[in-house]
């Protein structure tokens, strides 16, 4: 059995062996088969859509924390608006407010900077300039800060 390492190793080089060896034929089907990503072209950072972009500098969930939420365990913003039915202590409220704050100024933060290293891929997509050493390093600073983001 393989571990994970080797398994994303693997990954990793059928990906840009994939992506290189393809990669020069696709401006033809570009011009006539759209991508089903093409509606992200305006978008501030090609691959993430607006929405995407502007959650992940807002500090916005989207989806990350879903597994603890589906077992039970929501975090500080859905617990501030349960409070009511949680009946939750003024002194409750106040510790899980700054609990919240710091989350969310970690979330923005982290969102920031997976922002500015999506963008950094995307220039190196667009400008042609992408090496598989390139992508296999962005793909992974990228993977742990969406690890982060997530752990937030």
């Amino acid at each position: 059995m393989l571990k994970k390492s080797k398994i994303a190793d693997l990954y990793l080089i059928v990906l840009s062996t994939v992506t290189f060896a393809v990669a020069p034929h696709l401006a033809v089907f570009g011009q006539t088969t759209p991508s089903p990503y093409s509606d992200q072209i305006p978008s501030p950072v090609r691959g993430l859509s607006a929405e995407e972009v502007d959650n992940l500098l807002n500090g916005r969930g989207a989806g990350y924390a879903r597994m603890a939420e589906l077992n039970n365990y929501p975090g500080p913003a859905h617990v501030l608006e349960l409070q009511d039915q949680l009946e939750l202590s003024p002194e409750q409220i106040q510790a899980i407010e700054t609990i919240f704050q710091r989350m969310n100024t970690k979330a923005k933060e982290i969102g920031q900077t997976i922002v500015e290293q999506e963008q950094a891929l995307s220039v190196a997509f667009a400008s042609n300039t992408i090496t598989s050493t390139a992508l296999q390093t962005h793909i992974q600073a990228l993977a742990e800060l969406y690890g982060e983001l997530r752990l937030t």
